[in-house]
């Protein structure tokens, strides 16, 4: 019995390990993470009018906040999700699997996958890397792609709407492109 013990206390420690680690990388990988608060996840989903059977994807999906709205919203869509930090990818993994949901989620950097197939993508990455999933954007979404964007925005392009969404630490603004 004492061995169970012992062995919690390293997983315990590995677990928070992967976590500080995960902390640090997030400021080299250009973007930490930041939970979507609950009340700005569904006003994605809303401005995104999801339909039905749908691709969606979320880059930088986090803990998959936005995802598993999304699937609350519309239990028919396809969800994927990519998360670059270990750790954040573990809780996102976690709540995949409690929720039993079918959202995707995959350890890897989205903008290093393909997005050819998404009818709507969600985002909340910060502006340095903006310009570069434009870019990605430009080469591989198809016409009519929603993509809907947490606070930060694409500088070369006029939203098709936005909104601002009240929230308990104070007003966020969402964006809705069309490409």
């Amino acid at each position: 019995m004492l061995w169970m013990v012992d062995v919690s206390i390293v997983l315990i420690f590995l677990f928070v390990c992967v976590f500080l680690v995960t902390g640090i990388a997030q400021i080299f990988f250009r973007t930490p993470f930041v939970r979507t608060q609950a009340a700005v996840a569904r006003a994605m989903v809303e401005l995104a009018e999801l339909k039905g059977k749908e691709t969606v994807v979320d880059i930088g999906a986090g803990d998959a906040a936005i995802l598993l709205a999304a699937e609350r919203s519309c239990p028919k869509i396809r969800a994927r999700g990519y998360e670059i930090g270990l750790g954040i990818w573990m809780m996102g993994k976690l709540r995949t699997l409690l929720t039993r949901s079918n959202v995707k989620l995959l350890w890897r950097d989205g903008l290093k996958a393909s997005v050819r197939d998404a009818d709507v993508v969600f985002l909340y990455l910060g502006s340095n890397m903006m310009k570069e999933c434009a870019a990605k954007f430009d080469q591989e979404l198809k016409k009519g792609t929603r993509v809907v964007s947490n606070t930060f925005r694409f500088h070369d392009r006029k939203p098709s709407a936005q909104e601002i969404v009240s929230t308990w630490t104070g007003k966020k603004k969402i964006y809705l492109y069309k490409w």
